[in-house]
């Protein structure tokens, strides 16, 4: 009985869908939260949601992890758009200040919106806020509010 049961396990490990499951354990539950320290609402990202994991080119063309980009802090990403130009200068000092970093990522993913969009990630890779780029301003306001930092 053993060795057909050890036999049958080991067929079933030959189908990918079915060797993933046994290898993760069954489902998971996705890591999306219903309420928590994130802007209400929708956008093309999902909010509570995890940022989704990719190659990204650093500053030295190198293709490295997203995570190791955005780094153990609040980020500002611009995708295809540049957020420096657009951000106020008086947002832009706030957002720092409270450690935010700026990046503005030109990558084409099924995941992420393609152009003229920004997100908020805070440093668990929890997607905070997102939003047309030409409102980034209200965008970073808003999550200023969220985290109660009065912003200019």
């Amino acid at each position: 009985v053993a060795i057909l049961i050890h036999g049958l396990l080991k067929l079933l490990r030959l189908a990918p869908p079915i060797r993933r499951f046994m290898e993760e354990l069954g489902v998971k539950p996705k890591p999306d939260f219903g309420r928590g320290l994130f802007v209400k609402g929708r956008g093309k990202l999902r909010r509570g949601g995890l940022f989704p994991q990719m190659l990204i080119p650093d500053a030295n063309g190198v293709l490295t992890r997203s995570d190791l980009i955005i780094g153990p802090h609040l980020a500002l990403i611009g995708f295809g758009s540049e957020l420096d130009a657009i951000l106020s200068d008086a947002l832009r000092s706030s957002w720092q200040a409270q450690g935010g970093h700026i990046l503005n990522w030109g990558v084409s993913t099924p995941e992420l919106p393609q152009s003229e969009w920004c997100a908020v990630v805070r440093p668990d890779m929890t997607i905070m806020h997102d939003g047309p780029a030409n409102a980034v301003n209200q965008i970073v306001r808003e999550t200023l509010g969220l985290l109660n930092v009065q912003s200019a």
